[in-house]
């Protein structure tokens, strides 16, 4: 777009406001006190998971992710800690961390001139 953001197909949005690149940091989310607390409470109770996490992507514990999942469950701390720790595990389990360093260290901005994407060439005669 004219805003040098790259556009994903299928209803995905814009990286710029899915992914932060290492050196990049987020201005924060805009959040209500209630939210604000709420974020507060799941960091709290998710620390260790976190912490973890933060070493590897930092993204998957930043105040936008947290928030994001509060309000997904319409501000029910327990239920937003749960299914977060249920992500986390996840992606932990597969490996999701190491992928995203892949294409962290070999980013291009033509998508498809980026060697760690697997099976590329199928993958980009059917885009």
């Amino acid at each position: 777009d004219a805003q040098g953001n790259l556009k994903l197909r299928g209803g995905l949005g814009y990286l710029s406001h899915m992914m932060v690149l290492p050196g990049q940091m987020s201005r924060g989310p805009k959040m209500s006190k209630v939210e604000a607390d709420g974020v507060k409470e799941v960091r709290r109770q998710l620390q260790a998971d976190l912490r973890k996490v933060a070493r590897s992507n930092p993204e998957m514990s930043s105040d936008d992710r947290i928030l994001r999942f509060l309000r997904s469950y319409k501000h029910d701390v327990e239920r937003t800690v749960e299914r977060m720790r249920d992500m986390l595990d996840w992606r932990w389990k597969q490996g999701t961390d190491q992928i995203r360093e892949l294409v962290v260290k070999h980013w291009h901005e033509d998508f498809w001139q980026m060697r760690c994407i697997p099976r590329r060439d199928f993958f980009k005669k059917m885009n």
